[in-house]
């Protein structure tokens, strides 16, 4: 964020010459500049802060001292004291940052006078989102049924391994959730068939008042997608807890600079996630290190963020190698002290 004719300012050419290089110099101010504008904010910190941010590696208190001095006798420098927080801000730099840095800044600050972070913020609406998609979903599972010779062609169909389930007598299956629909499913494959679905509704029927639905014979299970039928059930499972906490176009969520997210692409996220199970990778580490990838961006740590596909990626860039490597570190170091701790109180 250079200002015009920075070369032949007055307090850049004293700079200069403190520092006794143009490149020095201009690359301080531009790495200093750099923080500002990620930060949306012209607070910069104490003078040890000040050269770590330009990663100066000269005398201690040299750079800082050329800056605050640069605009000589009763001038303001490139920085100055700042006077409602401890340390130092950068002199009028909300008068030449970008404009998108100034709607940041504004947009902190509403939110700070709200009590709420970005974090907070995005966390609301992707709650919401869900919430409003579930209640979809129960509303398409909730039609009354007016008539009873419609309710053959209305109701939801439950088929297990391509035959449909008999309804001689109909069963009524009391469906709470989403998630005791896929229960109801996964006890029903996990039994061998109709008596394990009626025995589960039985099991939930009692704790639950949502509307009774009864399933139909000879009906068509709905088709499953091309791309998902290779996958394994654990790796879809978790394609789609990934796919619920990451930014995306749809939630409105943009990068610092203000562009938008990376799309989401589930097909390739899912074969990423194969080819990683295949190998020996665990899925459950794959998901906590994208939840802590995300949660480092949301908080400021990750000037971007990659589509979910790319930070699991085959290239030597992507993130998730490392972090998998570190997350599995971590986690051989707990139960080693778990361990010795355990051995220590049998042993005292």
């Amino acid at each position: 964020m250079a200002l015009s004719k920075l070369s032949t300012n007055r307090k850049f050419l004293y700079l200069k010459e403190a520092l006794g290089s143009t490149a020095l110099a201009r690359g301080s101010l531009e790495l200093i500049w750099d923080a500002c504008r990620f930060n949306a904010d012209d607070y910069i910190g104490r003078s040890d802060d000040v050269e770590r941010l330009a990663e100066w590696q000269g005398e201690r208190g040299k750079l800082f001292k050329a800056l605050l001095e640069a605009g000589g006798d009763g001038g303001a420098g490139f920085i100055e004291p700042d006077e409602f927080r401890p340390g130092y801000r950068v002199h009028d730099y909300f008068d030449h940052c970008p404009g998108f840095v100034k709607t940041k800044a504004e947009g902190n600050a509403r939110r700070a006078l709200d009590g709420k972070s970005i974090p907070d913020l995005r966390r609301e609406a992707a709650l919401a989102m869900h919430a409003k998609r579930r209640e979809a979903e129960l509303a398409t599972c909730e039609k009354p049924n007016a008539q009873a010779d419609s309710m053959q062609n209305h109701a939801n169909v439950f088929c297990l391994h391509g035959s449909p389930m008999q309804t001689s007598p109909q069963p009524s299956l009391t469906l709470p959730s989403l998630v005791l629909q896929k229960q109801l499913f996964a006890d029903a494959n996990s039994c061998g068939g109709a008596d394990a679905i009626e025995d589960a509704a039985e099991d939930v029927s009692a704790s639950n008042s949502k509307p009774v639905l009864k399933a139909k014979a000879k009906s068509k299970p709905k088709k499953q997608p091309e791309w998902m039928k290779p996958h394994d059930a654990d790796v879809l499972e978790t394609m789609w807890r990934i796919m619920a906490i990451w930014p995306s176009r749809k939630n409105g969520d943009v990068q610092s600079n203000g562009d938008p997210v990376p799309h989401i692409e589930p097909p390739n996220l899912a074969s990423r996630l194969a080819d990683i199970k295949a190998v020996g990778g665990d899925l459950a580490i794959c998901e906590a290190i994208a939840i802590r990838y995300v949660d480092a961006w949301k908080a400021g740590e990750k000037w971007k963020i990659r589509a979910p596909q790319n930070f699991f990626g085959k290239d030597d860039k992507a993130p998730w190698e490392a972090l998998y490597k570190a997350h599995s570190t971590n986690q051989a170091i707990k139960t080693s002290q778990a361990q010795a701790a355990t051995e220590g109180v049998k042993n005292g």
